[in-house]
């Protein structure tokens, strides 16, 4: 019997939630089964005689571009059982839900990847970078600076519930690649008020900090008791005091021998607070994936550092209806893509275009790595002029 991918209902999706547990190698604890939001119409299943092997589901997103918001499918879950793997399925799903998202008026795509060989396959290239930091308790003297004339306090998940998504939304919603978080995504990114971390960390902590009645930043970490490390989630400001105060707060928990801190940004100024900043050892990562799904939608939808035209020759393997040449016109006041049969001054695929979209890596980077070639190398400058952003992409949530 041939396998068979359908949407999935409402009853497989306790059967769906551990196939896909499963297919990541790992189980997940009954008590969790209801609390991963998934948007059951824009998730797909794929039978064998009844029984789920494989899975694959898309967020509903706002993401931040240059200029304004741009709606972003995010691909998450893609797993295939081992028993059914090498035969096409993945291709399949993912080819699927492109499809779909076409249909929908989606202009593009997002994913953080498991294995950085797959996804290229399918048009994706790697958008934004984000750092996992670690430093010893010892060496987090900071250098002298405003504290503020607030302090750090302690908020349960009701009031982090109402009063965060606020700051958030100051602290990180002007960077290019930052997604907005949903109350549904709120909830999950809280915890569970009756769970305990499944790595063995104590209960989310939620600090907040104030001045007045005004909340201008917070903190979420967790005690991780065995090796006496505080483990930072979440950390944003809407100002330079706010920050400082958070991060001398949870550089200070007592019993602690290590701070670490996961998913944050290229060019945060903690670095530079720090009083011996070599101590704090940054691990950079690719974060988000990005495809453009409909290249001429997305590419007019952004706005540009300066003004120029480009005329871009795109090859995209998956989504056909990208295929050909595009004369992009655009500046700081709005933009137009449209196709056209002018000779081109830039030759590249979908993979390079999601990576250069955001601003992330400089066109002249990917001719160098021989990625992109340039009919007329003046247009590499002028490409890099019109794309480029003052602060690195950064993708806030993790999906």
């Amino acid at each position: 019997m041939s396998i068979e991918l359908r949407a999935l209902p409402s009853e497989d999706y306790p059967a769906w939630i551990r196939a896909k547990f499963s297919g990541f190698g790992y189980g997940i604890p009954e008590s969790q089964l209801l609390n991963t939001p998934v948007e059951l119409d824009r998730s797909l299943a794929a039978y064998d005689s009844g029984r789920i092997v494989g899975t694959i589901n898309v967020h509903t997103f706002r993401m931040r571009v240059p200029g304004g918001w741009l709606p972003m499918a995010g691909v998450a879950g893609v797993t295939v059982q081992p028993t059914h793997r090498r035969r096409g399925l993945m291709t399949r799903m993912m080819n699927r839900q492109l499809r779909d998202m076409h249909d929908r008026g989606e202009p593009a795509t997002g994913l953080y990847a498991s294995e950085s060989i797959i996804y290229g396959r399918f048009g994706y290239g790697i958008a934004t970078f984000h750092e996992s930091w670690s430093i010893d308790r010892l060496r987090t003297q900071m250098i002298p600076g405003d504290s503020g004339a607030g302090g750090v306090e302690y908020v349960s998940r009701s009031e982090a519930l109402e009063l965060l998504p606020e700051v958030r939304e100051q602290a990180c919603y002007g960077r290019a690649g930052a997604i907005h978080r949903r109350t549904a995504r709120w909830e999950l990114a809280l915890g569970d008020p009756k769970d305990r971390d499944r790595r063995n960390r104590t209960r989310l902590i939620r600090a907040v900090y104030r001045e007045g009645s005004s909340v201008e930043g917070y903190a979420l970490y967790r005690i991780r008791p065995r090796d006496h490390t505080v483990v930072v989630e979440e950390l944003c400001g809407i100002n330079a005091r706010s920050r400082r105060a958070l991060w001398q707060f949870c550089f200070g928990v007592d019993l602690m021998t290590r701070i670490r801190a996961g998913h944050r940004p290229l060019q945060d100024p903690l670095l530079w607070m720090l009083a011996d900043p070599r101590h704090l050892k940054r691990t950079p990562c690719d974060s988000l994936w990005l495809r453009l799904v409909d290249a001429p939608a997305a590419l007019s939808a952004r706005r540009y550092a300066s003004s120029g035209r480009l005329i871009l020759e795109l090859e995209d393997a998956s989504c056909p209806w990208n295929r050909g040449r595009f004369e992009l016109e655009g500046g700081p006041d709005g933009a137009d893509c449209r196709p056209t049969t002018r000779q081109p001054d830039l030759e590249l695929t979908a993979n390079e275009l999601g990576a250069v979209y955001l601003g992330g890596v400089s066109f002249l980077t990917l001719v160098q790595a021989s990625r992109i070639r340039a009919r007329d190398p003046k247009k590499i400058a002028e490409a890099d002029a019109m794309f480029r952003v003052e602060t690195p992409p950064w993708c806030s949530e993790h999906f």
